[in-house]
C-alpha cells in the first residue's frame, strides 16, 4: 500500500513538474466521479483549491529548479539524513554480534519498510513497523533474538527520537523564553 501510494505521489510531481494541464484534468475528472457518488459537494470549489495548490507546488519546483546549488544541498544532507536513520538496523545487528549480513542490505530493506508505512498516520505505523520490521528483516537475525532485536531497533529509531525531539524543544522554547525577558 504503501509502495503503491509513493510511487502515485512520485507520478504526480513529475506530472506537476512537466505538465500540470494533465493533472488539472485527471483531478477534475476524479472530482466529478466523486461528486457523481455523493462524496463530494461542491466540486469548483475544491478545483480551486486542487488547482491553487498545483500552482504552488509548480512555482516550488521552478524555485528548485533555479538554484542548483540549493537544491542539491538539500539532496545530499536528505540522503545523509535518511542513510543514517536506515543504518539503525545495521547497528542493532552490530550490537547483537552478529556479522553475517552487509549494511547495504540493511539499508535496502530498511527504506522498503519505511516506503510501506511512511504513509500510514502515527500511530498506526507502531504496529506496522514492527510487523513490517519482523517480515523484511527478521530473517536476518537468528530466530530467538528477534524479539531483542525489535524491541532496540524501535527504542533507537522511534522512541529516542521522540525524546530527543522533545527535549530540543523544550530547550529552544527556554532558551528563546529567557532571551526574550
Amino acid at each position: 500500500m504503501g509502495l503503491t501510494i509513493n510511487m502515485v505521489m512520485l507520478s504526480l510531481i513529475v506530472l506537476i513538474a512537466f505538465n500540470e494541464q494533465i493533472l488539472i484534468k485527471l483531478c477534475a475528472f476524479l472530482l466529478n466521479i466523486l461528486y457523481k457518488m455523493h462524496i463530494v459537494k461542491d466540486v469548483n470549489k475544491l478545483m480551486g483549491k486542487t488547482e491553487y495548490f498545483i500552482s504552488e507546488y509548480k512555482d516550488s519546483i521552478g524555485k528548485l529548479k533555479e538554484d542548483y546549488y540549493y537544491t542539491i544541498k538539500m539532496f545530499l544532507i536528505t540522503f545523509i539524513q535518511l542513510t543514517v536513520f536506515f543504518s539503525t538496523t545495521y547497528f542493532v545487528y552490530k550490537s547483537l554480534n552478529l556479522n553475517e549480513s552487509g549494511i547495504i542490505d540493511m539499508i535496502c530493506l530498511q527504506s522498503f519498510l519505511y516506503m510501506a508505512v511512511s504513509f500510514i498516520p502515527t500511530p498506526g505505523t507502531a504496529g506496522a513497523s514492527e510487523i513490517g520490521f519482523v517480515l523484511l528483516l527478521g530473517h536476518l537475525f537468528p530466530h530467538a533474538i528477534v524479539p531483542t532485536a525489535l524491541l532496540l531497533w524501535r527504542g533507537i529509531s522511534f522512541y529516542f527520537s521522540l525524546i530527543f525531539s522533545g527535549l530540543f524543544s523544550f530547550a529552544v522554547t527556554t532558551l528563546r523564553t529567557r532571551a526574550l525577558s
